[in-house]
């Protein structure tokens, strides 16, 4: 065996040839043996200036055994303890490399993450862990929380115990417990990054800032559902979407770059905002409230969804049974439906009578339809009676008449028909305010890996065991989330605006007659052919989830998140499905600008992956600006 001197000493002296060195080993006469029988001393000979070669004595004990160098005729030299050096076993798998593990000698390159000495000894590299050196180490969550068992980070020196067995636990500075998924004291935990809390003064600060935010949020979120009609509260309720997302990647990045952040500001703005998306971290558990667990995280989470929607209802009701409701409320026949049947089953009638009278009375005001409105209704039941109307001119004139919300029909709704159709809006505006968020702790909830002892852990905080204690809980109601949710609502919105335009174009009255104010979120804004549109968006936002939750490559998941944005955005600008320019300026800029940060992260990541990625956008934006230049130009020489 070599014995090398790795890390001198300046007061350490080269190893001479005609130097005395001898390697004093403890020996066993019996595996059950607490202690020694004796004290092996073995001549070592000289290799080179740093190195010595001896022949390792027989023992009956497997594992480390306590060593020590001493060099003789040194004045005053004493025994140089090498506790960590020498360990015994019983087979022959011992080379540098190589690990005896499942009863075989297997190559260390199965074991991703792992060093291996020689024996069945695995030291974890940086960014793994593992409970002992006899247990494969595992990923970390986040990699900078484990700095390994090797010594790779100055900081975090290799370690060993009392009988020379190499401390594989080791956290970096703020992260605790099993796979260092928790926080130490004075520390509190933000998508899986320990940071300090910092002073009670900034603490404070910090919270009476969220409660601010938060304030204004649900003050602006509840005002729009109390005051703005159906189409003004899908605009208001699309540009928080779309914040929602920003604020999202800005956390993925921060997650990333936790370990070369080093001023404190951006990440607070982020956590401060993270508000929008009924993010329970911003208080800072472990600072300004109590260390809560993952499950209670996504226990909490839920339960203020539960309580949002209550108040969303309380609202709705407020409004219906007031003075605004009574003297502004418009029926939601925007179409004007019966008006279009009655036109249509009347054989007399000419296309010019079919023009609705100058006022239609609403609560006993008068409210004029423009002309414009009239003459699309005329050319409209025109096209239909006479059988002529083609799926293009029949689509453009219900467009027509779905842009001007100033339509009304000749029957008000009852307030019993109000309170059901805009308790379902807020419904559905709420789901679409919280996916995001639900989506993400969902997946979390349900996102377990096999570990190096073969338990299964939750990735998201990897001391917790799947589907035991706790967990069972959480995760029974994950998977009815997850299906009743994250999966039925995208589902039920595509088939919904499906249904709706198939009613449009057949002039169903009675299903179309409350669908603008019950399914404003769903078609507000959107062409006819394009009800489905909205569903596509929230298949765009789970894919995103599943990727932050799912890759565990930090590169090759930044990398499929911008592909999807890329992909959303392009599919955008190729259907032209709003109506309005600033529904799609809204969803192409939102799709860019979080695309750009990631790229931002990608480039720190993996430069590879950057190269790219930057041209698959160059191609995505030539094409998505093609492609609305070819709208624009088709929709100004069309006839009007």
């Amino acid at each position: 065996m070599v014995l090398s001197r790795t890390r001198a000493l300046a007061s350490d002296t080269p190893f001479r040839p005609d130097g005395l060195y001898v390697v004093e080993v403890e020996i066993f006469s019996d595996p059950r043996d607490a202690a020694p029988v004796t004290i092996s001393r073995i001549n070592a000979d000289f290799k080179t200036e740093t190195s010595l070669s001896f022949v390792s004595p027989s023992s009956n004990k497997t594992g480390y055994h306590k060593m020590a160098f001493r060099e003789l005729g040194a004045a005053g030299a004493a025994p140089v303890p090498l506790a960590s050096l020498l360990t015994y076993v019983e087979h022959q798998c011992y080379d540098e490399g190589f690990v005896w593990y499942g009863r075989q000698c297997q190559p260390c390159s199965n074991f991703k993450g792992a060093y291996c000495p020689g024996g069945a000894r695995f030291w974890p590299r940086a960014g793994y862990w593992s409970p002992s050196e006899t247990v494969p180490p595992t990923m970390c969550r986040l990699p900078a929380a484990c700095p390994g068992a090797m010594g790779e980070d100055d900081k975090y020196p290799p370690r060993m115990d009392d009988d020379g067995v190499r401390m594989t636990m080791q956290c970096a500075k703020g992260y605790a417990d099993e796979f260092c998924s928790t926080c130490e004291d004075e520390y509190y935990q933000e998508y899986g990054v320990c940071r300090a809390c910092g002073s009670d003064a900034s603490v404070k600060a910090e919270v009476a800032l969220m409660l601010i935010v938060a304030s204004v949020y649900f003050i602006v979120v509840l005002g729009s559902l109390f005051l703005f009609s159906a189409q003004t509260l899908v605009s208001v309720v699309s540009v928080l979407v779309a914040a929602q997302q920003m604020v999202i990647v800005c956390k993925v990045g921060l997650q990333q770059l936790s370990g070369s952040m080093t001023s404190p500001i951006f990440p607070t703005i982020v956590r401060v905002l993270s508000i929008i998306n009924f993010e329970i971290e911003v208080v800072k558990p472990g600072c300004s409230v109590g260390a809560l667990s993952f499950v209670s995280l996504y226990t909490g989470t839920v339960v203020i969804v539960v309580l949002a929607g209550f108040m969303f209802i309380a609202v709705v009701w407020v409004r219906t049974h007031s003075c605004l409701a009574r003297s502004a409320h418009r029926a939601t026949s925007v179409l004007n439906l019966p008006t279009l049947r009655n036109e249509l089953s009347s054989s007399s009638s000419s296309s010019s009578s079919m023009v609705l009278d100058g006022n239609s009375s609403i609560y006993g005001s008068s409210i004029p339809h423009h002309e414009a409105f009239a003459r699309s209704n005329a050319r409209l039941v025109a096209s239909l009676r006479s059988g002529t109307a083609t799926s293009l001119n029949t689509t453009q004139l219900l467009q027509e008449r779905l842009e001007d919300s100033r339509t009304v029909g000749r029957t008000p709704l009852s307030r019993k028909d109000i309170m059901r159709s805009r308790s379902k809006h807020a419904i559905m505006i709420l789901f679409a305010l919280s996916y995001l968020q639900l989506s993400l702790r969902t997946l979390e909830a349900l996102n377990c890996i096999k570990v190096g002892d073969g338990s299964l852990r939750l990735v998201a905080e990897m001391r917790v065991t799947c589907y035991e204690g706790e967990h069972l809980r959480a995760a029974v109601l994950a998977w009815i989330i997850l299906v009743g949710v994250c999966v039925a609502f995208p589902v039920w919105m595509c088939m919904t605006g499906i249904q709706m335009y198939r009613a449009l174009r057949a002039l169903n009255m009675v299903v179309i007659d409350v669908a603008m104010e019950a399914y404003g979120f769903l078609l507000h804004g959107l062409k006819p052919p394009f009800f489905w549109f909205r569903a596509l968006q929230f298949v765009s936002t789970f894919a995103f989830v599943a990727e932050t939750v799912f890759l565990g490559e930090s590169g090759p998941r930044i990398f499929a998140t911008i592909v999807n944005f890329t992909v959303t955005m392009l599919v955008v600008a190729i259907l032209d499905p709003f109506i309005h320019e600033l529904h799609t300026l809204l969803s192409i800029g939102s799709g860019l600008a979080s695309s750009g940060q990631l790229m931002y992260y990608l480039y720190q990541e993996d430069e590879t992956l950057f190269g790219i990625s930057v041209g698959f956008q160059i191609v995505t934006i030539a094409v998505a600006v093609a492609a609305i230049v070819f709208h624009v130009s088709c929709s100004t020489t069309s006839p009007s």
